[in-house]
């Protein structure tokens, strides 16, 4: 099912690597998004407006800040809990890794104050990274083609301890409630789940227990943001559930991008919803558990990336030199 949805567009200066919306309620106007040779932070505000008899979310665009990268290579992009817009004194705060193995962290108060802090030590390509504010110490993630997940003190950018993976770490991120639980999905469609738990002078990580998927390479992971029961995974050309109370096997599976998947999220919004990415070319799939047709179906020629807004049924789409805004009010994904 293809649905009637509203979209506005804002351009980029090249082909976007990377896209996050800003995940948390004093930021969630913030949206950034990496290219080649630049890392960009947008404010994005929606208002209602009715067009066509219909209500539908209209997008106000600001420029806020964009930072040179040249020769970085972004590959993914996390925000952290500490980016506030709402109150003085503001502040944008975010990670990113890149192809090269670096993992770097960005403040700026979008004054004469900005400042970035490299982390070093990843061999090959990091595939992810997710901040973790919830904690005593403020740490970020990280996991890499060099099978490993790194977890870092973003205070004094010292390595905290290195969690060695059988494969390449292929996505993570943390509970969204339990901040000291971390999720780390490898290549070979392993998803390991670790406590860790941090005192003013140690910090442990335990292993917790493991979710294993036989059905091809898992390229993408998502924990749920409003049941931390369900995890969710693009392996193969499937996408992939696991309910976490029953332990074991997936529970459900279906194929999804004939010429393979290669990226899952959940929504933020609603618990039976995901959307999936994956070829050819650039295709988004929105769906629904429980419902055999496809919510939405979109297909980009080149681009690479999507992102659920944090409050409402919106997402961000990364095509050919633009972003690409979709309502989805009107397919009830709220």
């Amino acid at each position: 099912m293809n649905s009637e949805v509203t979209k506005t567009y804002i351009s980029a200066n090249s082909g976007i690597r990377a896209i996050e919306f800003c995940p948390y309620d004093a930021a969630s106007n913030l949206l950034a998004f990496a290219t080649e040779n630049d890392l960009t932070l947008k404010s994005v505000e929606f208002s209602m407006e009715i067009i066509d008899q219909r209500h539908n979310f209209v997008a106000k665009v600001s420029d806020i800040y964009s930072f040179t990268m040249q020769h970085y290579g972004i590959s993914c992009l996390s925000w952290s809990a500490s980016s506030n817009m709402k109150y003085l004194p503001r502040l944008a705060k975010l990670a990113f890794g890149t192809d090269h193995g670096r993992v770097c962290i960005l403040s700026t108060n979008f004054k004469e104050d900005t400042n970035t802090i490299t982390l070093t030590g990843h061999q090959k390509s990091v595939n992810a990274v997710s901040f973790n504010s919830g904690s005593s110490v403020d740490i970020l993630a990280s996991c890499s083609d060099d099978h490993t997940c790194r977890l870092w003190d973003t205070v004094t950018g010292d390595v905290i301890t290195i969690l060695t993976l059988q494969y390449a770490g292929m996505d993570l991120t943390w509970h969204a409630v339990d901040s000291d639980k971390l999720m780390v999905a490898e290549l070979s469609g392993t998803i390991r789940f670790y406590s860790c738990d941090s005192t003013e002078v140690d910090f442990k990580v335990q292993p917790i227990t493991a979710l294993e998927c036989d059905q091809g390479i898992l390229v993408s992971a998502d924990w749920c943001p409003v049941n931390s029961q369900k995890v969710g995974a693009c392996v193969g050309n499937e996408w992939v559930i696991w309910d976490m109370s029953k332990y074991g096997l997936p529970e459900e599976s279906k194929q999804c991008h004939s010429g393979g998947s290669t990226k899952f999220r959940w929504s933020r919004h609603h618990e039976d919803v995901f959307l999936t990415q994956g070829r050819p070319k650039h295709t988004i799939k929105v769906h629904r558990l429980g419902h055999r047709e496809i919510l939405h179906h979109e297909v980009k020629n080149v681009g690479s990336g999507v992102s659920w807004h944090s409050k409402l049924p919106l997402l961000a789409l990364a095509g050919n030199k633009c972003i690409e805004f979709v309502d989805l009010t009107s397919v009830s994904v709220a």
